[in-house]
Parts: structure tokens; sequence; C-alpha cells
């Protein structure tokens, strides 16, 4: 009990001495050694040449330049932000050794530059951010430079990377990056710029529970094999123009899953897609949209496009999931799989016959010929076929009892017509009245 109340004595000395609001407290290695006296042009490392922590809390303020944490292989270095605020240059967590910065209780990180996640080979660095009004802002993040690095937003918590990119997986990274976004009101905002997932290593990315996602422009596997997965109800995407999903790089991959309630909600989607098709080859990109509620609405949606005929994109649809869009692109030997009431919705009429539907269909060539869906560069639509247990060409399926098409005149999805899986004979009725209210509504939107 002793030790307890020396404990709190301390903490409560360092608040009056530091800033008579708070406590900021430096253990071990840290250089300046006073933290209450550091000023915008301060070069602090916390965790130089022997393991070394820096605390913020309870409402006190840090300010300093660029920040090294774990500045030697085989150092511990940690800096602890609760419900305090720290102004920070250029910040690089796990500089050569281990780093972690964990935000929490409200506390806030601000800086004018960029924050570096693993910065070498000898390297592992974590930053984690959790709770209501608890944020972290840079101009820019990359997550695992070299060595390992991981990001996690949790409760409430938020990351920007407010004017230039970020990147989760850098070319020299020796590990697979993590990124985790969970739980109501978490977000990761990379609102005027690319966010990749992927840029030369392996990287996951992780959204539960209602986190979210809201990009610009994103690419999941630029030279790497890389995996974004949305699960939960209201766990979403928003990216303002377009998510490449498999990019760049011979035999990038890139792999999207949206299942439980998931949804993505952007202007473009291009999957095996590489606009440097000319040089990369072999990029392969797959995305599935799985369960009642899970939906991707996107007014461009293209697989597999490039001038060698070697990319190639795969979109799976399932168990009540749904992909809504205007213009839909199939190229090459990509696929489009619906089975278990996955719905595919496309603008315009075409419910009369199959041929209708696939005349809805935007297919061209590397020379802007206009492809036939029998034309074996412009891919394929399949349904699983039930009683046979194989993927059955929509051109050999059975009508009302494999799968049903409906154009919609009225409602949330007017203009569109809704092919689904399993369908006999309407059964998207009940679910496009669940979900896909969403999904139109957010597609309306983006149109105006």
């Amino acid at each position: 009990m002793r030790s307890i109340r020396h404990f709190v004595f301390t903490s409560v000395l360092i608040c009056v001495i530091g800033t008579g609001f708070g406590a900021i407290t430096a253990t071990g290695d840290v250089s300046p050694a006073n933290p209450a006296g550091w000023t915008a042009s301060t070069s602090p490392v916390v965790g130089g040449t022997a393991d070394g922590s820096l605390s913020i809390t309870s409402g006190s303020s840090v300010t300093n330049g660029t920040c090294l944490i774990a500045n030697s292989a085989g150092v511990t270095g940690s800096v602890t932000v609760n419900a305090g605020s720290w102004n920070t240059g250029l910040t690089s967590v796990g500089q050569k050794g281990s780093g972690s910065m964990t935000v929490s209780g409200g506390g806030s990180v601000y800086s004018t530059s960029s924050l570096i996640v693993s910065n070498a080979a000898t390297a592992s660095g974590s930053v984690s951010v959790s709770g209501i009004n608890s944020s972290i802002s840079y101009t820019s993040i990359t997550v695992s430079q070299a060595g390992t690095g991981s990001l996690d937003i949790s409760n409430g918590g938020s990351v920007t990377a407010r004017t230039n990119l970020m990147r989760a997986g850098n070319d020299n990274a020796s590990g697979v990056t993590y990124v985790n976004v969970d739980g109501p009101l978490s977000r990761l905002n990379v609102n005027n710029n690319y966010l990749y997932a992927g840029w030369g290593s392996n990287a996951i990315f992780n959204v539960t529970n209602s986190g979210m996602i809201i990009s610009k422009d994103a690419v999941i596997g630029r030279t790497s094999d890389s995996t974004v997965s949305l699960s939960g109800s209201g766990s979403g995407w928003v990216n303002t123009y377009s998510i490449y999903v498999g990019y760049s790089g011979d035999n990038s991959k890139g792999t999207l899953n949206v299942s439980g309630g998931g949804f993505v909600d952007t202007q473009g989607i291009v999957i095996g897609d590489d606009q440097y098709s000319s040089i990369s080859q072999n990029v392969t990109g797959n995305v599935s949209v799985e369960g009642e509620g899970s939906y991707i609405a996107a007014e461009l949606t293209r697989l597999g496009y490039s001038q060698d005929q070697q990319n190639v994109g795969s979109l799976a649809i399932s168990q009540g999931g749904l992909v809504i869009t205007d213009y839909l692109y199939l190229y090459n030997d990509s696929s489009i799989n619906l089975s278990s009431g996955g719905m595919l919705a496309l603008a315009g009429e075409g419910d009369a016959s199959v041929e209708a539907f696939l005349g809805l269909l935007d297919s061209y060539d590397a020379s802007y010929t206009p492809l036939d869906y029998s034309d074996s560069a412009s891919g394929s639509i399949n349904i699983w076929d039930e009683s046979e247990e194989l993927w059955v060409d929509l051109t050999d399926a059975v009508r009302n009892f494999d799968y049903n098409i409906t154009y919609h005149s009225a409602g949330d999805f007017a203009g569109y017509t809704v092919l689904t899986a399993d369908a006999v004979p309407e059964p998207a009725t009940a679910l496009l009245m669940g979900f896909g209210a969403l999904a139109a509504a957010a597609f309306k939107k983006r149109k105006q």
C-alpha cells in the first residue's frame, strides 16, 4: 500500500511542476530529459541507446519537432497520450528498434509532417488509437517503411492523413502489415490522396463492427498480395474516385471482401486491371460480396482489362449480397459468379431476355472495339447450379429456376435491372426492400 501512495504523490508532483494541469512523465532514456521544456525546434529521442518512454496525460501538452522513438536496434521506446495533446514534427515510431504510440481517453496527436511506423529492417512499430475523440493527424502516414508495423483504431478513435497518401506495407517491409479499424465512429481518413493497402509488401486491412475507411483513391495489392475485408453491419468504405483491386506490378494480387452487412461506396471499382497494362502482367483482383445487407455501389465496375490479356478479375456475389453499377466492363478470363441469392444490378432495362441483360454490359477490347458477350475477350457471368453442383454460364442456366431477371421501374432501384441467383420467381424484392435503399441512396447522392 505504501508504494501505491508514493506513486500517486510522485504523479501529482510532476503534474504541478510540469504543466499545472496534468502529468508529463519521461522514464529511462529520453533526450532532452525535460519534455515540459521542449519547443518546436527540439528534436527529441525516446529510447535512444536504452529503453525510454514518454507519457502525456490529463490535459497536459507537449510540443516538439522531429521525434524518433526507439532509435537503436534492440531498444524499446514508447509514447502514450491519454487525455493529453502532443504537437510533433515528423514522427518515427520504431526508428531502428521496437517503438509504440498509444493514444486514448480523448488524447490527440497533431503534426505538420509525416508519421512512419517501423523505419528499418531491425525495427518494429505499432500505433494504437482508441476511444471517442482520440485522434492522430499527420500529412502522410507510412506503416512498415521497413521492418514490421501495425495500426489499430478502435472504440471511436480516428487516424487522418490530411494531404498526402497513406501506405501500408512498403517495399522494404519484412512481414505482413496489419491495419485494423474496429467499432462505431472508428475512422481511417485519407481524404485527399491515395490509400495503398500493400505497396511492395503484403498488407491486411480489417474493418469491423461499424468501423469506417474514408479515402479519395485507393489501391489494394500494388506489387504485393494484399487484402481489405469489411465485415459486420455498418462497416464501410466510402471512396471518392476509384478503388483498384490488384494493381501495377507483375503477379500483383488484391482482394476485397465485403460480408455481414458491410458496404463499399465508390465512383469506380477496378478489379485485376492495371492502368499500366502494357508493363505489368498477371495482375489479379478478387472481390466478394456475401450476406444480406452487404453491398458495393459503384458507378463503374471493370474487370481484367489489359493490352496483353493477362490480367484477370473475379467478382463473387452470394447469400443475398448486392453489387449495383451503371457501367460494367468485363474482359479476358474475368468472371462474375452469383449464387444463393446474390444480386447484380445494372443500369437500364434488360429483363426481356438473357441477351437483353447482357446487352447492358459495356465491353471494349484494347482498341476500343465493342465486344459481344460471346467474344472470348469479354469474360463470363456464371450462376451456381445447385442440382449439378457446378458453375453454369448465364446463357446456359435456366431462368426462373437458376436465376431471375427483373427490371425496376419505380422505387429505390428505379431504372435498374437486377439479376438474382436461385430466384424462383423473385426473392430479390424483400431483400431489396431490406437494404437496397441504403445502396440506392448512396448511389443517387454520388450521382447528383
